[in-house]
């Protein structure tokens, strides 16, 4: 029979597909009132509880959350909110999992997708930082994942053999993959030689950025207008280059099992391959760290701008303001 699924803890079957009959409907939101609905919310693959969200809408939300004090249904699919795939793929994260929905108040949820690369064999979580040696350590990780010596476009690579967070087989990526054992590792750096480093980057790779959330013009701005354009900006507003690393880490919220630093590179890349349980032997060589040229002036007012904007990076990762 096309377009059937089963419930696996019920004698019941039902559609799934869009032509469902309004009796359909019913009898699934009969199903998930059922005392084995958690159960199945938690086998049930991710793709059918979508599809089955799509059929019966807010109210198999109201179903499932109907013990929970105040639990309006605004809380959940805000009027108006999207229907899409991901869109209700989030919101059940963020409803589920404790862990997921804090980290997506300090980051937004396109950051938690696109940082944290997930590999299952060895299992691992890398969170990538922006101009924090992420293009040389994403090398490395190619490089030991493919057992290649060749590892060109690293981010691309990257992309195509890791894993994100949404393609997780549970409802709770962030709490799933700590109750599974993943170490989280990243890599930070000196927040002024970041920042500098971001201005130089994205200048001449991507100046529309710049101008677009900043609102600076390119062909006039300087490095001291960029610092204090960025200085006045909060993270959620921010680019991941110029992002602060404590909210790009999402820390204090997700457990690393090491963090290493830029300025020692050499020794930290073998103690993060370590933390991902890597044998010495296995690691690939360190690369050179791609650095971008020039200098930038710093002056009084701008280092006391970063180490207020950076106040917790310094804090965080042991650097001095």
């Amino acid at each position: 029979m096309e377009g059937v699924a089963r419930c696996p803890h019920s004698y019941e079957w039902g559609y799934t597909d869009e032509s469902a009959s309004r009796g359909d409907r019913y009898r699934y939101k009969a199903l998930i009132r059922a005392k084995d609905a958690d159960t199945w919310i938690e086998e049930e693959s991710l793709a059918g509880w979508v599809r089955l969200l799509s059929i019966t809408g807010r109210s198999i939300l109201r179903a499932r959350f109907r013990l929970m004090p105040g639990s309006s249904l605004k809380r959940y699919v805000p009027k108006g909110a999207s229907r899409s795939k991901a869109a209700i793929q989030w919101k059940l994260y963020e409803t589920l999992c404790p862990i997921t929905r804090d980290a997506a108040r300090v980051v937004s949820r396109a950051t938690l997708v696109a940082s944290l690369h997930v590999c299952r064999e060895p299992k691992f979580v890398y969170v990538d930082i922006a101009k924090s040696g992420s293009t040389s350590f994403k090398n490395g990780l190619v490089r030991f994942v493919t057992g290649s010596d060749d590892a060109e476009g690293a981010h691309s690579e990257a992309r195509r053999l890791f894993s994100d967070i949404s393609d997780l087989p549970t409802l709770k990526p962030l709490t799933w993959l700590i109750e599974h054992e993943y170490p989280f590792v990243s890599i930070v750096r000196n927040p002024y030689d970041r920042l500098a480093s971001a201005y130089r980057f994205m200048s001449r790779r991507y100046p529309s950025q710049i101008e677009d959330r900043l609102g600076l013009d390119l062909e006039t701005a300087t490095f001291a207008e960029f610092v204090r354009a960025v200085s006045d900006q909060n993270d959620k507003a921010s680019n991941s280059h110029w992002r602060s690393q404590t909210a790009q880490l999402a820390f204090g919220v997700i457990p690393c099992a090491f963090i290493g630093r830029v300025e020692a590179m050499h020794d930290d890349w073998y103690r993060a391959f370590a933390a991902m349980g890597v044998p010495q032997d296995q690691v690939p060589p360190p690369v050179e760290l791609n650095r971008s040229e020039g200098e930038s002036e710093w002056t009084d007012e701008l280092r006391h701008l970063v180490a207020a904007r950076y106040a917790a990076d310094f804090r965080n990762f042991g650097y001095s303001p």
